[in-house]
């Protein structure tokens, strides 16, 4: 089965992202670093930060955007 994102203009976009093999790498000073990246999308590409969780092994974050091209690459290149 093939996936197919969609990306719709002022609406929420749910993003998730796990670590490789679930190693807990995020605890502590990872978890800063997804802050500062989120920092920097939500200033470089115009993007809010809805809501967030980030635990040892994965996070899940909803983004949202006027221009929903911005959630496309904030998910796609800038959130590791």
């Amino acid at each position: 089965m093939r996936w197919h994102n969609h990306y719709i203009d002022n609406h929420p976009h749910f993003c998730t992202a796990t670590v490789t093999d679930w190693r807990q790498i995020l605890i502590p000073d990872g978890i800063q670093v997804l802050y500062d990246v989120w920092e920097h999308s939500r200033k470089l590409l115009d993007v809010q930060v809805l809501a967030y969780v980030a635990m040892p092994e994965h996070y899940q974050i909803i983004l949202m955007s006027e221009n929903s091209h911005n959630v496309m690459v904030s998910s796609e290149e800038h959130l590791p």
